[in-house]
């Protein structure tokens, strides 16, 4: 295949060039310095969370093989064998400690991302005001994508999906400069961490490639799949799962735990920021440079291949390869180009000034609406995507003030609705964040649209304002800002803190021996690193259901031996539940007892609940105030927790 390589200029040149409304270096200093800021604030640090608690108890497998080694993650295999994540992961973590590496391994990720997006969005829009709007949207907008809205681009804990994410945007930036082979040299390194980012990114390459010009760029993966075909047949794993279909004990197991790989599972609003989205980018693909709008189009195309072989393969064919590789998450670059195609728009409506506001308003409607009532929502920030698009292209007339009222009237109307209900659900949060001693930033890192609204104004009005100003003067607002938004990115509380790293009570641990199975009705990390033990059965174990049979049967077997104990969402997966829905309710000494019978390799179990005269001990875990302890917080305090001994509860 031709590689075509014109004269390069400099990656200094590419960065600092001299475009519209640019005329000396510090503007783009102070350009990145906001945007880093925003970042900062809008990314925080979070700790040993989600799936980094996974990520985490492979890397204390490895440093702790007796300890973690017979946990039910690692009994049937692990999908660790794939990747090199934990392989450099875990001698820093040998030498720094689990905490700190994760937090260091956070930022570095943090950084490649923030580089490839600028320089990629530098690339692919005409000037810096362009550039400036769109990344401040794609920064501070909720960054969550696919179903159920658990996962979410640049994440702020450390896991390989940040560094694969980071590597795509590299090297689609070097794809939109014409060195193909260099960023199918990143897309390998990609997937040398996560094999299936890895294969999102060569496939958004491959479109991107194609449609620059040169077909035959198409034939890489006619290419790939028949190797792919020949390695099933062979035997070589995992290919070999392509020959084989969920039997419907285990497909049951994964459809309860794991609702989020099948798109039949979706919820409406899940769909409903998919089309928004899926709008946006189609929109934005008929507007700004040709660079942007090939980039567009080859997101979308990358994004429908995915959600098609999905449906085709995991929701009908229940075919056990395609259901793992989960190829609908390639919506996170939908996502991502979503919010950047946003700006785009908007900057070049009021560019235009004609209908901007109104258009304006009623775009902002439709994307609060799609969070709270997604069909109704769609038809109105659709039609203002389509509009905004149409009046780009000059193709409507100018509206009157009626109008613009009538827009401004409709958004009125949606924060009327929209606004009382965020107030009702930061009402619920703050007992929550205090019965776990959060901070009151943690209110804001909730992906959450008004919050992100407010920080991109605030970005969007400081830009206009460095611009008007002397450089010292700009240069000074600016690191304020920066200096600001660095102190809350490490967001744990000291309770976090003390998760990570171990910091459990030393009588609790004497009370457990190190070789115990445990089992705790909360978070995996209370065990795996507060107390440093193996656990019994957790929700995070049921991540890994899809890619493991007998792991599978085993957690829906421990979850039914446990059922006693009415633990919320054991089994089934969460979703959207509130914090009411996740209520313990009380339990009576049958329960226990018959619980810890039905678990034979049970030893220990810690619960937030007290059954007068069966627990060995209490534990105040963390104090939220000095005058009283969690317990004076919530009726099921989080910070309480009681040790029941299965083998004398047994008898």
């Amino acid at each position: 295949m031709p590689v075509l390589s014109p004269s390069r200029p400099s990656f200094a040149s590419q960065v600092f060039s001299r475009d519209e409304g640019v005329t000396k270096p510090h503007h783009w200093i102070v350009t990145i310095c906001i945007l880093g800021g925003l970042w900062i604030f809008a990314h925080p640090y979070r700790g040993l969370i989600h799936d980094a608690q996974l990520y985490g108890v492979q890397v204390l497998r490895v440093l702790e093989p007796g300890v973690y080694g017979r946990d039910l993650n690692f009994a049937f295999g692990s999908q660790d064998d794939y990747s090199l994540f934990t392989a450099l992961f875990a001698p820093l973590a040998r030498a720094i400690g689990l905490s700190n590496s994760a937090l260091l391994i956070t930022a570095l990720g943090h950084l490649f991302w923030f580089s490839g997006v600028f320089l990629l969005a530098r690339r692919l829009f005409e000037n810096r005001y362009c550039i400036a709007i769109a990344l401040v949207f794609a920064v501070t907008l909720p960054a969550d994508y696919g179903g159920f809205g658990i996962l979410s681009y640049a994440e702020g804990f450390a896991t390989p999906r940040v560094f694969a994410e980071a590597a795509t945007l590299w090297a689609l930036w070097l794809a939109t400069n014409h060195r193909p082979l260099p960023a199918f040299a990143v897309i390998v390194a990609a997937a040398a961490l996560h094999p299936l980012y890895g294969a999102i990114g060569f496939a958004a390459v491959v479109c991107l490639l194609g449609i620059r010009g040169d077909w035959r760029w198409f034939l890489l993966p006619a290419i790939c799949l028949p190797l792919g075909l020949a390695a099933a047949f062979v035997g070589v794993p995992p290919f070999d799962a392509l020959l084989a279909r969920y039997d419907s004990a285990w497909f049951e197991v994964v459809r309860l735990r794991n609702p989020m790989v099948l798109l039949g599972e979706w919820k409406d609003r899940d769909w409903g920021r998919l089309i928004m989205g899926a709008a946006l980018v189609g929109v934005g693909a008929t507007i700004g440079t040709a660079a942007w709008r090939r980039m567009a189009l080859a997101v979308l195309l990358t994004a429908a291949g995915g959600m098609a072989v999905t449906l085709l393969g995991a929701d009908l064919a229940n075919n056990v390869l395609i259901t793992q590789l989960q190829l609908f998450r390639a919506t996170w670059l939908l996502a991502l180009f979503a919010h950047l195609a946003l700006g785009v728009l908007l900057y070049e409506l009021w560019r235009q000034r004609t209908n901007a506001s109104a258009l304006t308003a009623v775009v902002a409607a439709g994307l609060l609406l799609v969070w709270l009532f997604p069909w109704f929502g769609l038809p109105v920030g659709l039609t203002g995507v389509v509009l905004g698009g149409l009046q780009v292209k000059r193709s409507l007339p100018q509206c009157s003030r009626v109008i613009d009222g009538i827009a401004f009237a409709l958004l009125a109307l949606v924060l009327f609705f929209y606004l009382p209900a965020r107030v009702m659900d930061a009402r619920e949060a703050v007992a929550y964040f205090q019965a776990h001693a959060l901070p009151w930033t943690e209110l804001l890192t909730d992906p959450v649209l008004t919050e992100s609204l407010i920080v991109a104004a605030l970005a969007v009005g400081l830009f206009f304002a460095t611009r008007q100003g002397k450089g010292p003067t700009a240069v000074a607002m600016v690191a304020i800002f920066t200096i600001l938004a660095a102190t809350v990115w490490d967001r744990r509380s000291e309770y976090r803190i003390e998760i990570d790293s171990g910091g459990a009570p030393p009588s609790l641990r004497q009370q457990v021996p190190e070789t115990a199975s445990v089992f705790f009705e909360g978070e995996s990390d209370l065990l795996w690193f507060y107390l440093g033990r193996r656990a019994y059965l957790t929700r995070l174990h049921g991540s890994s259901v899809l890619f493991f049979r007998p792991l599978a049967l085993a957690y829906a077997e421990r979850a039914e031996m446990l059922e006693p104990l009415e633990v919320p969402y054991l089994l089934r997966f969460r979703g959207y539940a509130s914090r009411k829905d996740l209520e313990l309710p009380d339990i009576d000494r049958e329960a226990l007892i018959v619980a810890c019978r039905n678990a034979q390799e049970l030893d220990f179990m810690l619960l937030h609940r007290r059954v007068k005269g069966l627990y060995e001990g209490r534990w105040v875990l963390h104090r939220v105030s000095d005058d009283g302890d969690a317990a004076d917080v919530v009726r099921n305090p989080a910070n309480v927790v009681y040790l029941y001994d299965c083998s004398r509860l047994r008898n």
